[in-house]
């Protein structure tokens, strides 16, 4: 693992969630947009920080970023409940936000 890794992660699924905001309507389409922003705040905070990735919340919120990304993918290809992934990414933005405690 590397100490940039929760940076490029947060961002990338800032963009799928970016992505499958255009490509859902109504009240999904919203809340993608929101997830989006927590998510996105939580990269420029990963970028700006010097972060620990031996520490447990580091490799954990790296963990479940990885499955609310693979999730993410699967919407983008219709092959997803979005449910799913607005549950994942919720996971996700909590696992985050215990590495800037």
């Amino acid at each position: 693992m590397d100490s940039h890794d929760l940076a490029e992660q947060t961002a990338g699924l800032a963009s799928r969630l970016n992505n499958l905001a255009i490509l859902t309507s109504g009240a999904e389409s919203e809340k993608f947009m929101e997830l989006r922003d927590q998510i996105a705040r939580f990269a420029m905070m990963a970028i700006e920080n010097e972060l620990d990735d031996e520490k447990a919340d580091y490799q954990t919120a790296s963990n479940i970023l990885a499955q609310a990304i693979a999730e993410a993918g699967l919407a983008l290809t219709l092959e997803a409940d979005v449910s799913k992934v607005i549950g994942q990414t919720e996971h996700a933005i909590a696992a985050v936000s215990k590495v800037f405690a």
